[in-house]
């Protein structure tokens, strides 16, 4: 039996459960709702707990703008849907020290948001891909010539992957 590809996914896969939308093409929402009820086969797929920071300040964000309580109150209820997963597994990249010491060259190279660093960290640390929509810190990682091996993937390309591991 071959071991499970990790595979990191950066905070887009993870707004769609706090009411942020987030389209990324055809059936986009329903392959994501699979992904956070089944997983997907041959992958062991981790989110850096740095993503539900960013989710926060999105959320506070809206906030700012719509006034609306209510919008606030989607971490705390969504929380233990990620918190209790067994699909999907908390990586505290902030807390690794490969992680963090990799997040901090890539924010040196370039890259300006230091959450996104530590997300492509945790991808590195893991040994495993990143699956990101962020070219730009794709851009950051590749740039570096220690990672330039590091396998990133898009939403498309990460499905392209999972459906040929089944």
């Amino acid at each position: 039996m071959t071991e499970p590809q990790v595979a990191v996914l950066d905070t887009t896969y993870v707004l769609p459960l706090f009411g942020i939308d987030v389209e990324l093409g055809p059936g986009f929402k329903d392959a994501l709702r699979s992904l956070w009820n089944h997983g997907i086969r041959g992958h062991k797929l981790v989110l850096p707990t740095v993503c539900l920071v960013e989710v926060g300040y999105k959320l506070n964000k809206e906030f700012r703008v719509r006034g609306d309580r209510r919008i606030l109150d989607r971490y705390p209820t969504i929380l233990p849907t990620i918190t209790r997963s067994g699909v999907v597994h908390l990586h505290d990249s902030h807390l690794d020290q490969a992680a963090s010491s990799a997040a901090m060259e890539i924010r040196a190279a370039g890259h300006p948001d230091l959450l996104d660093c530590w997300i492509a960290g945790s991808a590195i640390a893991l040994g495993g891909s990143l699956v990101t929509e962020d070219d730009a810190l794709e851009d950051a990682v590749r740039s570096l010539p220690a990672y330039t091996k590091v396998t990133i993937h898009n939403w498309r390309s990460f499905q392209g992957t999972a459906v040929k591991t089944r």
